[in-house]
Parts: structure tokens; sequence; C-alpha cells
């Protein structure tokens, strides 16, 4: 009897040993499984592209003129511009925040202005943008993804290595230089006058800029400036961004912090949010994640925000109606392009 006690003790212990084993296992942190083959664009497809560049060997005039715009705005604005980073700021504004560091992104919340009534406090005007926002990070952010969108474009219409190298400069400057690197994470977006944290669940809506980065290297992706060590490098920055956000923007957590903002699940918010998980897993080759708790299928995400008569309740509620409508329907058309 004694015997068949030590017995089973034993056999227990492998038992547990084997549980606390699988468990550890699950709680290790995924490791990326990803190639570096381009398997963008997403939403420029190169068949439209390729019929465009027809056109205009044809000199189609309507396209000739949207496309010399394109060219004088690289030329002017982004081919001599120093390239943006998250450090530029650093020392004039964003170190007065506790608990940020130097590569953290950080912006303030734009419809928040001080109370000239009372200090440290703050009031919300919808749709009055507070200048203040542009000592941030916002607006370079925004800037650096317009000009890797104009940039990209024109080296795959013309094949001028030149945009190209921009392009690239661009690009690894914001997100795999190590002196100038953004961390993979949104933790600080949105705070409000006066306060040191974001409001974290709504801040996620300027991130939609990074979706054209995106298209911009599978754009350059030929090009002798963009390496398969650059893609795969990028590849792991989204990887690890996209599991920032699968932690902190469960579907529950962030439902329920909406609606504690007079929101809901239906704002444009999430429309924007639901789009960047989209080109996110597409890009770090999770497909897997489309159409599953973690991406609603489209027509779920339609239904949360176009009500039975063709109608946006929560954009047009907001203080630019007009704006939020237009706003929220692109980031819809952009997931049905994507998916």
């Amino acid at each position: 009897m004694l015997r068949f006690r030590v017995t089973f003790s034993a056999t227990g212990c492998l038992l547990v040993c084997l549980v606390l084993f699988i468990s550890c296992s699950f709680l290790e942190e995924v490791k990326p499984k990803f190639s570096a083959e381009n398997t963008g664009p997403y939403y420029l497809f190169k068949p439209y592209l390729n019929e465009v560049q027809a056109l205009l060997d044809n000199e189609d005039r309507h396209l000739t003129q949207a496309f010399e715009k394109l060219l004088e705005r690289v030329e002017e604005d982004w081919l001599d511009q120093k390239p943006y980073s998250v450090v530029d700021n650093w020392q004039f504004e964003k170190e007065r925040l506790s608990g940020t560091g130097r590569h953290d992104y950080v912006s303030l919340y734009s419809f928040a202005w001080p109370d000239p009534e009372s200090p440290g406090e703050f009031i919300i005007k919808d749709g009055q943008r507070n200048p203040e926002v542009d000592k941030y990070d916002r607006v370079p952010l925004a800037k650096m993804s317009k000009a890797v969108e104009d940039l990209s474009v024109a080296y795959y219409l013309t094949g001028d290595s030149l945009y190209a190298k921009k392009t690239a400069e661009f690009v690894k400057t914001w997100f795999l230089n190590e002196e100038t690197h953004m961390n993979p994470h949104f933790e600080f977006t949105q705070i409000n006058p006066g306060e040191d944290t974001g409001r974290g669940l709504q801040g996620i809506v300027e991130a939609r800029d990074f979706i054209p980065v995106i298209e911009g290297v599978s754009l350059i992706y030929e090009s002798t400036y963009w390496t398969e060590d650059d893609h795969l490098k990028l590849k792991k920055w989204f990887h690890d961004f996209l599991r920032w956000i699968i932690r902190n923007y469960n579907a529950d957590a962030f439902d329920n912090a909406l609606v504690r903002n007079g929101q809901t699940y239906g704002s444009n918010i999430a429309t924007w949010l639901d789009a960047q998980k989209t080109i996110y897993a597409l890009f770090t080759e999770q497909e897997d994640l489309l159409n599953s708790r973690q991406i609603l299928p489209l027509s779920e995400s339609v239904k949360n925000r176009i009500d039975i008569h063709g109608s946006q309740p929560n954009e047009l509620e907001r203080g630019t109606p007009q704006h939020y409508t237009y706003f929220n329907m692109k980031g819809l058309i952009l997931q049905a392009e994507m998916r």
C-alpha cells in the first residue's frame, strides 16, 4: 500500500510538472513566423497602378495633370526634407511628461484646450484644434506618412531610384535606426493639457498613418535601397505593434472604454482600428487573425457603424459631422479593398 502511494505521488508530480511546462510555454512570447517576401501592396493594387502607367504613357490629360502635381509635391516638399523621428521634439517638450522615454510616440488630444478659469484643467472643443498639438509627434507622423506615400508612388510610376532612396530614409529613420526609432506602442497618445497619461483607446486612430508606410515599402521592395533585411525588421516592428494592440484593445475593454467616453464601438475610432489590424496582420503574414475575435468580419463592422437607413449616427453627433462621416466611410472602404 505504501509503495502504491509513493508511485501515485511520483506520477502526480510528473503530471503537475507537465501541466506547468505546457502553461509556461503558452506564456512565452510568440515568435514571429514571417518571411522576407513582399506580400503587398494591399490596396494600391499593382494592376491598377500599371493601368495608370499605361494611361500616362498615352498622355491622358487628367491623369497627367494629377501626376505632375504629385511630382511637384515630391520635389518641393520631400526630397530635401530631413526625415522625421520621434526623438526630434524630446528635448523641448516631451521630457516634461512623466513616464515617457526618448523613443516613445507622444501626442496631445487635438480638441482639448487649457481652461482659462481653472489652471491645470482642460475643456473639450470638438472640431477645434489646439495648436499646441504641433509641438509633439502627431504632425511629424502625418508628414512622414504622406512623404512615404508620395515618394513610393512616384518611384513605382517613374522608376527613378532617387524617390526609392528617400522613401527608405523616411521609413528607416522613423522605425528602424538605433538612434531615432519609435518604440512599437502607443501608450502616450492624445494626452490632455496638464496631464501625463494618454487617452489610450482613442489615440490609436492616429496610427492610421502607418498604413501608407506598409504600402510604400511594398512599392519600393524591388529597389536597391530597400533590402530583405529591412523588410524583415519592419515586419518585426509591426508584429510587435500588433501584439501591443491585441493586448490593449480586446473588444470588450475597447467597447466599455468608448461608452464611458460618450461613444460606442460603432465610431470611426473602431473603424480605423480594424483597418490597421487588417493591414498589420496581412503584412506580418498572420491572415488567420482575419475574421476572428481579433479582427471581426467586415460585415460586422459595417453593421456596427451604419444603421439600416444608411446613416452613421455616431459621426452625426460630432462637432464636424460631414468630416467624420466621410472619415469613417473611408476607413470602411479601405478595409473592403484590403480584404
